[in-house]
């Protein structure tokens, strides 16, 4: 979807080819949408042997594609929650995602992650500076990956969670057959 930021994938990958990579960076879209992005996509993968299109993914292939990628590129106009970026870490994944509102919430800036203008050079020049990374000190990326991971699980730790909500529930409790004052 144009949401997902979808439409930006040509652009990205003619970027991609004008950096001075040391390797070939290479390219998974997963999901399925839009049948006229799809057409764009399925032609950019059919242009260049570095992008693949693999549609949509049941979600118990997810952790598979996850695994495989080094970093996960999120280049989304809007989200509120983004559950991409969520799973990536809890896969110990990186993410280079838009500088956007809910992705703030998400991503620490150069330590689980990277946010990055949704401009294509912006998104590439960060994937690039990755593989460099990836290409000289594997374990720092690596580091990357396990503080995402980190972050993730304790901000959205289950028992945390539900005992943070059973407070706010106590707190804002109202006795059988009396009215609340709080409006």
């Amino acid at each position: 979807m144009e949401q997902k930021g979808a439409d930006l994938l040509p652009s990205f990958v003619t970027e991609l080819g004008r950096l001075d990579l040391p390797e070939a960076v290479h390219v998974r879209v997963a999901g399925d949408g839009d049948p006229g992005l799809r057409g764009e996509i399925e032609r950019c993968a059919a242009e260049h042997p570095n992008v693949t299109y693999l549609g949509e993914v049941p979600q118990v292939e997810m952790t598979a594609l996850y695994e495989w990628s080094d970093v996960v590129l999120v280049p989304s106009r809007y989200e509120t929650v983004s559950r991409v970026v969520l799973e990536a870490a809890a896969q110990g994944r990186t993410a280079i995602a838009s500088d956007i509102a809910g992705l703030r919430d998400e991503v620490r800036q150069g330590e689980t992650g990277f946010l990055v203008p949704l401009d294509v050079r912006a998104m590439a020049r960060q994937v690039a500076e990755l593989q460099v990374l990836k290409q000289c000190d594997l374990n720092r990326l690596q580091e990357l990956g396990e503080k995402a991971r980190h972050f993730v699980a304790e901000k959205y730790d289950a028992d945390r969670s539900f005992a943070a909500l059973h407070d706010l529930l106590r707190q804002n409790a109202v006795a059988p057959g009396t009215r609340s004052s709080k409006r």
